[in-house]
């Protein structure tokens, strides 16, 4: 398979939910960092409340192209920290050579996959709703596949 992209903002979204539980006051603050840089963690103040509903834009400035790993925690009034979760995620520069995105494959835990077909693009910035529907509340797995012209 030539390309597996995660949708960081979909599973950024999705560990936030299963992070702020762990918290009983306001969460304030969402921090992440790339890879083991820990020497340049990025923060995003936020609203405080018990719980969050924000799309946070990333920022990959300097990334090489390849598999990296995001780590992401919050913090609350109080300045306790929630656990670090952390996702891999491949990384392709918007100027490589790759052909259209036609279609993108979510599959949640061993659920069958969820089809999108999309109009032909090089980049994708879209944000997908996904049938829940019988899913129990918890940690779950997101996988995401997006998928070129050449069906690969």
């Amino acid at each position: 398979m030539k390309r597996i992209i995660y949708f960081i903002s979909c599973l950024l979204y999705i560990m936030l939910i299963a992070s702020q539980s762990a918290l009983a006051a306001n969460i304030t603050k969402l921090k992440y960092y790339i890879d083991d840089d820990t020497a340049n963690i990025t923060t995003h103040l936020l609203t405080p409340n018990a719980s969050i509903d924000s799309l946070i834009t990333l920022t990959l400035v300097g990334i090489s192209q390849g598999f990296h790993k995001l780590s992401v925690f919050v913090e609350d009034s109080d300045n306790k920290r929630s656990l670090t979760q952390e996702i891999s995620f491949y990384y392709i520069h918007a100027n490589s050579s790759q052909n259209e995105i036609t279609k993108v494959e979510f599959i949640i835990d061993t659920l069958a996959p969820q089809t999108i077909n999309i109009a032909p693009t090089s980049q994708l910035d879209e944000l997908f709703t996904l049938n829940t529907t019988g899913i129990a509340p918890g940690m779950h797995i997101l996988k995401v596949i997006v998928y070129g012209d050449d069906g690969t």
